[in-house]
């Protein structure tokens, strides 16, 4: 897949709104489940979000909204909106998981706004922080001749919580 390729499963109305977005920039969208759908697991997904909030500038278009009036006048309507999509995420069918997902997404963008955080910035940090601890939990299992396809969910999270320690 090339570096320009995002994965795409859903039809919801947002998610149709940031493909043809994403199309627009000059992406492939990809069919999840296609052959050429390579962003599996938590690294994939933290790409997938972290490439199309700063290729799409998700931030651009709330603060674009806000001039226009379209805005929330305060940020417990933020967060009741993201409780909101979280509970339509949770008994979304599948076809319609990829456009609540993008609808909690750009909630938090608007939080994000509201919070005064780049969000692009907080996900790269965020990113490089899980990076460096699962380094860390690699290293540890590395030094006990261990992979962790080898180990058991709690000797990583053992490991996990004494990286959170180091960082």
């Amino acid at each position: 897949m090339n570096s320009r390729a995002l994965v795409a499963g859903g039809t919801g109305r947002v998610g149709a709104a940031i493909a043809e977005r994403l199309r627009a920039e000059g992406f492939a969208v990809v069919a999840a489940g296609s052959a050429d759908a390579d962003l599996r697991g938590p690294a994939g997904a933290g790409q997938l979000v972290e490439q199309a909030l700063a290729e799409l500038g998700g931030l651009d278009l709330v603060v674009h909204a806000a001039g226009a009036g379209f805005d929330w006048t305060d940020i417990g309507q933020v967060y009741e909106k993201l409780d909101e999509e979280i509970g339509e995420l949770k008994t979304a069918p599948q076809d319609e998981v990829e456009g609540e997902l993008g609808d909690m997404l750009f909630v938090i963008v608007n939080l994000a706004r509201f919070l005064k955080v780049d969000p692009e910035q907080a996900l790269r940090k965020t990113n490089a922080k899980f990076r460096r601890r699962f380094g860390y939990v690699e290293q540890g299992l590395a030094a006990k001749g261990r992979t962790p396809q080898e180990s058991t969910i709690e000797e990583m999270e053992a490991l996990w919580q004494d990286a959170k320690r180091h960082d």
